[in-house]
């Protein structure tokens, strides 16, 4: 028998997080013209990506989606929230010229799908990060590249930042 759960202020603002984020991502599906609504787990692995950047500038290190946002140490913050609205636009079908928006889109949807229990990234950014690192590397996984490239395809995103660079997106 499952026992009643205490209200933990942690798990609710990343529940808050998350919800706010789809909102971000997804508006209305039905004044979508083109676009793509994220999966609950591709949401919360794209928040676990954007902490962990920000983490790593606070820390003085190098990231891969915030260093094209000129971000700083202190701007870390708000310079994930930039990302954030370029993942938000990307995925309702907007062109982007930043390379590393969609390719990261296209690593976040392939590493949902290997997850071994995806519902070990819908609440807490650790253990998520942790089924990430258990997922392995999408580099290798062509039927996995083919997937996600086609629902995208499908659903209108412009992966036209990706085509040009001729480089895979899980590289």
């Amino acid at each position: 028998m499952m026992s009643p759960q205490r209200h933990d202020p942690a798990r609710h603002s990343l529940r808050k997080l998350l919800c706010t984020s789809l909102l971000v991502i997804a508006p209305a599906a039905d004044a979508l013209a083109a676009g793509y609504v994220p999966s609950a787990v591709e949401a919360f692995i794209l928040e676990t990506v954007l902490a962990d950047e920000v983490r790593m500038l606070e820390q003085g290190g190098q990231t891969v989606l915030l260093a094209p946002a000129d971000a700083s140490a202190p701007g870390a913050t708000a310079a994930a929230a930039t990302v954030r609205h370029q993942f938000a636009a990307f995925y309702r079908g907007e062109r982007t010229t930043a390379r590393a928006i969609p390719h990261m889109a296209v690593v976040i949807a392939m590493t949902a799908l290997r997850l071994e229990q995806p519902g070990q990234c819908r609440t807490d950014h650790r253990t998520c990060a942790e089924a990430i690192r258990r997922a392995g590397p999408t580099r290798d996984d062509t039927d996995g590249l083919r997937t996600v490239v086609a629902r995208f395809q499908a659903a209108g995103l412009d992966m036209s930042a990706i085509e040009s660079s001729g480089a895979r997106p899980t590289d």
